[in-house]
């Protein structure tokens, strides 16, 4: 059984917590979902000078105040990352690694995908490789599996749940310049869990995966599960429309899709803080339009 609400805000970068505070300001129900280091880009930022009234500034703090200005509000940020959505009659599913959340409107500010798609990602889409592990994990029961894991080992929940569907299951741990920030999980693993650390992955198949090449080794799989600290826009919400490989919004931040928006860097170039805030805050004020609007 999920909770229902007005909206849910998918991310907590700048265009995320300025949508959320938005919301609240107009006395909405809604839930804003984000990962635990809301915007690695802007807290490695040594300083920006190009924000309006804070100049000299550091990622790290603005975000910091950012953050607390949210809190402060009464507003909770729920570290779940979001796997998948479903749209349904008048209200949309949100998955989580944790549970489920039904809205009548989404914000999507997932900010920039960056991670490169792996070997054989795009091919066998659907055919063996997911990326939800609670939506697809009970299609393995019984079968070997791969968990790639770019969150940092946030992906923990989603182990456990495969871990006790499959026969076995091998975790990755991904090693290189996309995956810097991963550490080893020093949480405790089922027995027929593998952990792995590894540089160089690619999926291979025919008709459906068939295995997992692991720095040369080849691992016989019948699916592989690949999680991301940041997922693709059009990925989570399917039929969501995309132009050179960012979000198609109007200037309202509608989508395609009615009852969703969105706002921020998911939704192409400049990257700017002033413009991802300034999106968040309109996107946030549509999607009440939308809400307020009898015939929704």
């Amino acid at each position: 059984m999920s909770d229902r609400y007005d909206s849910v805000v998918i991310g907590c970068g700048p265009a995320g917590l300025s949508a959320a505070l938005n919301l609240h300001i107009r006395n909405k129900a809604f839930i804003l979902l984000g990962t635990k280091q809301c915007s690695h880009r802007l807290a490695k930022a040594e300083r920006i000078d190009n924000y309006l009234g804070l100049p000299e500034i550091s990622g790290k703090e603005l975000m910091d105040r950012y953050l607390h200005h949210v809190s402060s509000r009464g507003i909770e940020l729920r570290e779940e990352r979001v796997t998948a959505v479903y749209p349904g009659d008048g209200a949309f599913a949100v998955v989580t690694g944790k549970g489920q959340y039904t809205a009548r409107s989404l914000i999507v500010a997932t900010g920039v995908h960056i991670e490169k798609v792996l070997p054989g990602e795009n091919e066998f889409l659907g055919r063996g490789v997911s990326y939800c592990a609670t939506c697809d994990g009970p299609l393995f029961r019984g079968k070997r599996v791969a968990l790639i894991d770019y969150t940092g080992g946030a992906a923990y929940d989603e182990v456990l749940f495969l871990a006790s569907v499959a026969d076995t299951l091998y975790y990755l741990l991904p090693e290189g310049k996309t995956a810097s920030a991963t550490a080893a999980v020093k949480l405790p693993l089922p027995a027929n869990v593998t952990q792995l650390r590894r540089s160089s992955l690619s999926i291979k198949g025919a008709d459906t995966v068939t295995s997992l090449v692991a720095d040369e080794q080849e691992f016989a799989l019948d699916g592989v599960f690949i999680l991301r600290e940041t997922q693709k826009a059009e990925i989570l919400v399917p039929g969501l429309a995309t132009d050179d490989k960012a979000v198609t919004v109007d200037g309202q931040m509608a989508t395609n899709i009615p009852g969703v928006f969105a706002a921020g860097d998911c939704t192409g170039k400049p990257y700017q803080l002033a413009r991802a805030v300034g999106q968040g805050a309109v996107a946030a004020l549509s999607a009440v339009g939308y809400l307020d609007n009898p015939r929704n």
